[in-house]
Order: C-alpha cells, then structure tokens, then sequence
C-alpha cells in the first residue's frame, strides 16, 4: 500500500494540473483513438532536480511512517498541489484582464452593468428609430458600429458639430440614446461624417469611464482615425492611383498622416501627377515630420517650385531643406525670397 501511495505522491508533486496539462484535447472528430505511449528503455526518465530532491525526500519519510501517516501526506500533499494549480490559475485570470483593460490595440468591451438600451441590439434599435424620427440628422445613410464600446453612430453631416444642438434638433435623442455622448467629425473631401457615440447608463458607469478615460481617449482617436483611413480608401484611392487625381491623392495622404510610408507614397503619387503642393508636401513631410532628409526630398522640394515658380511656401519649404543638406547661402537667399513673397515663417529664419 505504501508503494501505491508513494506513485500517488509523485503524481501530485509534479502538479495538480498534470493530467490536464497531458490530456490531449477531445477533438470530437470519429477515427481519432489515441494509444498511450509507452517507453521501451528502462532508464528512468530524468526529472528536474527540485522535484526529484522533494521525491527523495517523500520516499524516506514513507519508510519511516504507518500508513495512516503516509495517507495523511498524501492528502496534504493533493491540498499543496491544489493550492499552487488555483494560485497560477488566478494569477494568469489575473493578467489577461489586466492586459483586456490597459491595451490600446484591444477593444474597450461593453460594461456588464451598462443598460441594456446602450448594449448594441439596444443602440441598433434606437437608431432605427431615429432615422424614421428625425431624418435631417440620421439620413438612411446611418450606420452603427458596435465592435466596441461605445458603439458609433456614423451619418453624412453638413452641420459643424461644435455649434450644433442636437437636443434642440432632434428631441426624441436624449428618450432613445440618454444625455451623455461624445461627437466629433470625420473629413471627407469637402464632406463630412458625424460620429455620434452615445456613453448610456447604468450603475457604476462613471467609476468605469473615470478608470479608463486615458485608454478611453485614446481608443476614439484611434477608431476615429482607422475609420478616416477607411473613407479615404472608398472615396479617394481609385482618382488617385487610376484617375491621377492629385487633390485626390493629398487627401489620401493627409488619412493616412501617422503612417510614414503610406503618407509619402500618396503624396509621391500626386507629385507624380505635376501637383506642385503635393511635391512641397513630400519635400517637407520627409525631412521634417518623418526625419527622412534624402536626396529625394530635396529633389522633390526644387520640382514644386519649378512647377510653380514664386511660390513663397515652396520657397521657404526648400530653404529647409537645403539648409539640412548643409547649404547655407543658398538657404538664406531662398528664405529672403519667401518672406519678401509673404511667407511669415520664413522671415526670421536662417541657416
């Protein structure tokens, strides 16, 4: 019995999640018998030092003890092996929800105390309603996002939404959709979008919102510019790339700012297309923004003002990078020369 015992033993000081951690996992899937391994060499297999020590251990205490003792190390034994499992268990609970909660590449989820009105199938509802109760706001264009929370209501919008009283406008809003939201707008060419996201309600909403504000804050800025992108891609990427379309190509570029070689490569496109503000904003963006002072950019700079000579921005936009590439004089004059053409930036500079 003590040698049982003692088998039984070994099972639980290598852990408690030994045969979870073993099992192979049921696939469901017919034809799939799995035969146990058995090992022919009758060496015994190496075990990590602090387990084979701890082993040892055991093994000498046994010969020492009745089996009622043994039994009782055992059961001890099962209960410290249990412990460690559900420590390691909570501790790895622990970090996936902190790593849910501070990521900005992870979706902010939907709080479990939110009402059930602000919950997607709730927004979804209220909109639809909306668009039937007031239809100069939410056109039959609106669309709804709820990948995450907040969900956002995006529809074609030709109001400034800093000045707009969309409470005034549209009473039934605040029944359907509460008083807190947050609005912004999204460009598109001489267009815009209206992103309208509505906070909800619920108990503990404003501990939730106050916890996340920074992550909060960030992740709109960055939906709201994925979203950009997106529109930009639809309205603009075909005029630009086939077209030729150099204003086309600009607003490409300006979507896609915080991305270095997308925002050059569409403002190369438009260069490409004889745009002299395109080629001035590739000279610029290179060196200044994105720290790329190459040959090209300075090469693309003297084409903007070749295109169009006289161009006071183009003038003091190659000054700046004449005076990267070390040359002084011909900076200096070339700032002279865009701040006598009404460059203000340029009238105090030098090289």
């Amino acid at each position: 019995m003590k040698q049982a015992l003692l088998g039984l033993l070994v099972g639980l000081a290598v852990g408690a999640g030994g045969f979870y951690l073993l099992s192979p996992p049921d696939t469901g899937l017919p034809g799939e018998d799995l035969e146990a391994y058995v090992a022919i060499d009758d060496a015994e297999p190496d075990k990590p030092a602090d387990t084979r020590a701890e082993l040892e251990e055991i093994d000498a205490d046994i010969d020492d003890h009745t089996c009622e003792e043994t039994l009782a190390m055992v059961r001890q034994a099962h209960a410290d092996a249990i412990r460690r499992y559900s420590e390691n268990e909570e501790l790895v609970e622990h970090l996936s929800d902190m790593v849910d909660r501070t990521a900005l590449d992870r979706p902010l989820r939907f709080p479990e105390f939110l009402d059930d009105e602000y919950q997607p199938e709730g927004v979804q509802a209220a909109v639809d309603t909306l668009m039937e109760e007031c239809p100069s706001i939410f056109s039959q264009d609106t669309t709804v996002d709820c990948s995450e929370y907040p969900c956002f209501i995006e529809t074609p919008f030709e109001h400034t939404v800093q000045n707009y009283d969309f409470r005034s406008e549209c009473p039934v809003i605040t029944d359907l959709l509460g008083v807190g939201a947050t609005t912004f707008q999204i460009p598109v060419g001489d267009e815009h979008r209206l992103i309208y996201a509505p906070l909800g309600e619920g108990i503990g909403l404003n501990g939730f919102l106050s916890e996340n504000e920074a992550r909060h804050r960030v992740r709109f800025r960055l939906r709201g510019e994925e979203r950009r992108r997106e529109l930009a891609h639809e309205h603009f990427e075909e005029p630009c790339l086939v077209e030729g379309d150099a204003l086309a190509c600009r607003r490409l570029a300006a979507a896609y700012r915080g991305h270095p070689d997308e925002h050059l490569f569409y403002l190369q496109a438009g260069c490409d297309a004889d745009d002299s503000n395109a080629c001035r904003l590739f000279g610029y963006h290179s060196c200044v923004t994105h720290g790329r002072c190459t040959p090209e950019a300075e090469a693309a700079a003297r084409r903007a003002l070749a295109l169009d000579p006289g161009n006071a921005s183009a003038q003091g936009t190659l000054a700046t990078l004449v005076c990267q590439g070390g040359n002084a004089a011909e900076a200096n004059t070339l700032y002279q020369q865009a701040c006598a053409g009404g460059h203000d930036a340029s009238c105090n500079r030098s090289c």
